[in-house]
C-alpha cells in the first residue's frame, strides 16, 4: 500500500506536462493534386477551405486558366472557381483572412501548390 500512492501520483503528473505544438502558420494538403483530386488550405492548423482541381487550359504566353471547385461550406465565400495564372504566381485562397498560395507547377491534369503566408485583404477605400 505504501508504494501505491507514489505510483498513482507519478502516473497523474506524467500526463500533465505542457507539450509544444508545432503547427505551421499556413499549409496546403496535399501539395500536388491531379484531375478531380481535392486539396485543403489550412491556416494556423485549422482547415479553412477545400477545393477540387478540375483541370487547366493552356493559353498564350505561359498563362493557364485553372478551374477549382470550392467544396467546403458549399463554396459560398470563396474566390471565383476559374482564374488565370502563370507558374510562380501567388494567389489568395480561402475566405478572408486567407492563405497566399504559390502556383509551383501547373499542367492540364495536375497542379502543384505551396502555402506561403497568411493573407488579409485590405479595403481599397
Amino acid at each position: 500500500m505504501r508504494y501505491l500512492a507514489p505510483m498513482v501520483l507519478t502516473l497523474l503528473l506524467a500526463g500533465c506536462q505542457p507539450q509544444a505544438l508545432n503547427t505551421p502558420e499556413v499549409s496546403v494538403h496535399p501539395e500536388s493534386a491531379g484531375l478531380g483530386s481535392d486539396f485543403s488550405i489550412h491556416l494556423y492548423g485549422a482547415q479553412i477551405a477545400d477545393y477540387r482541381f478540375m483541370g487547366a487550359r493552356e493559353g498564350p504566353d505561359g498563362l493557364w486558366t485553372v478551374r477549382l471547385d470550392p467544396s467546403f461550406l458549399l463554396g459560398l465565400f470563396f474566390n471565383p472557381a476559374e482564374f488565370t495564372v502563370r507558374k510562380g504566381d501567388m494567389v489568395p485562397m480561402g475566405p478572408d483572412p486567407s492563405v497566399l498560395i504559390e502556383i509551383v507547377e501547373v499542367e492540364a491534369t495536375r497542379i502543384k501548390l505551396r502555402a506561403v503566408e497568411p493573407y488579409k485583404a485590405t479595403s481599397g477605400h
